[in-house]
């Protein structure tokens, strides 16, 4: 899947995460990836050749899954530890770093990271006096 192939993830009206992706000469059919309840859209990105998905779960916390290209499958949802948050996550892999950030309950931002993509990751990083911008709709 991080093979270079363009891939589109979203949350059915089941509130599973749901994606598909272009085979080279059309869009493959919607292809479910499983049980596992997700209550915000879906963030995707590409880390040290793995394509990572986070999404809120119906709980108000983290989870991920991956792509795992040796097996050629994806990964079950992994939760990221305790710790509500109010917004979709929002990811980004930069500088051997995967950093996910997100909208706590009380509206500022935090954000956790794992480096190279080692299996432990931070605690939540709460960045102080940076209130969350929320988008809004007209």
């Amino acid at each position: 899947m991080a093979d270079q192939r363009l891939t589109v993830f979203k949350r059915n009206n089941a509130g599973t995460l749901t994606h598909r992706f272009w085979d080279g000469s059309a869009w493959t059919n919607w292809i479910d990836l499983g049980t596992g309840a997700i209550s915000s859209a879906p963030s995707a990105v590409v880390a040290n050749g793995r394509l990572v998905v986070f999404a809120r779960t119906a709980h108000r916390t983290l989870t991920h899954k991956f792509y795992d290209n040796q097996a050629g499958k994806w990964s079950d949802w992994v939760h990221l530890g305790a710790g509500e948050i109010s917004s979709a996550p929002s990811a980004v892999f930069a500088d051997g770093r995967l950093v996910v950030f997100a909208r706590t309950m009380h509206g500022t931002l935090t954000h956790k990271f794992c480096h190279n993509g080692a299996a432990k990751w931070s605690d939540w990083v709460h960045l102080s006096g940076l209130k969350s911008v929320q988008h809004r709709q007209r």
